[in-house]
């Protein structure tokens, strides 16, 4: 008999369960060894799902970041990690956000993950920018600021947005991934946005121009609203502070084998 601790809970979209026990498939997810993980860390693991024909893939992590548990302690809330990447996952479909639909989650004791529909895809973000000529479409440079600035309208800033986390569908839409730090505030503080902003310039190849990443900055800005000399100068340097900091004290952000982690 299990001990208390140790109790499976969670939940699976009826749809995709397709008559399955949900009990039988929360323990399954929870202790299955993939033969081919996408990603392997010593506290998380990132794999398809089925593995003969797989239609989502499962994030299952070990243990809890401090300052996340804590953040959903000082809201009153105790969430897993699997728990509180599927509920970022909803809401942030609910409110337009390109993201993969999100399927389910389970937790046991320290253990939980987060299952996701397969979002189909060739490449992140970053990738394709890297195999480029140098020179980034105008729809491609379009669609990345808007996808940034639906976010941050929205209340939610990323926390990890590099373009890694972003990947590029076969009819060129973009979708967000890797979503368990995200939060959502009534009115994030301008540092947090100004954190995304940077990590995301600091994610770009080297061979992207200046220019480029200016216009980026100026799209998005307009996007948001903000107009002013004055206020889009605070913004851009804002922006350029964070991507230097992170600059000073990481190397380059690189996924591992799969963008989905």
């Amino acid at each position: 008999m299990r001990q208390a601790e140790e109790t499976i809970h969670g939940w699976l979209d009826p749809d995709w369960l397709r008559g399955a026990i949900i009990a039988e498939v929360l323990e399954e997810l929870l202790h299955a060894i993939p033969e081919a993980p996408l990603r392997s860390v010593p506290t998380r693991q990132t794999f398809s799902w089925p593995s003969e024909a797989p239609t989502a893939i499962v994030k299952r992590t070990r243990g809890d970041q401090f300052r996340d548990r804590w953040y959903d302690y000082l809201r009153g809330s105790a969430r897993s990690p699997g728990q509180r990447e599927f509920e970022n996952l909803r809401d942030l479909a609910r409110a337009g956000i390109p993201v993969p639909r999100p399927l389910g989650w389970g937790a046991m004791g320290s253990l939980s993950f987060v299952l996701m529909e397969r979002v189909e895809h060739s490449k992140t973000l970053r990738q394709s920018l890297e195999e480029g000529e140098g020179s980034v479409p105008p729809q491609l440079l379009d669609g990345l600021a808007q996808l940034v600035a639906s976010l941050h309208r929205a209340g939610w800033y990323h926390r990890d947005l590099y373009l890694e986390h972003v990947i590029l569908r076969p009819d060129g839409s973009l979708c967000l991934l890797d979503l368990g730090r995200a939060r959502q505030q009534a009115s994030p503080r301008s540092r947090w946005l100004a954190k995304d902003l940077g990590a995301l310039l600091h994610s770009l190849p080297d061979r992207i121009p200046a220019a480029t990443r200016l216009r980026f900055l100026a799209r998005y800005l307009d996007l948001c609203g903000i107009h002013g000399a004055r206020a889009r100068r605070t913004w851009a340097r804002a922006a350029e502070q964070r991507r230097a900091r992170i600059a000073s004290h990481a190397p380059r952000h690189v996924s591992a084998a799969n963008p989905a982690s």
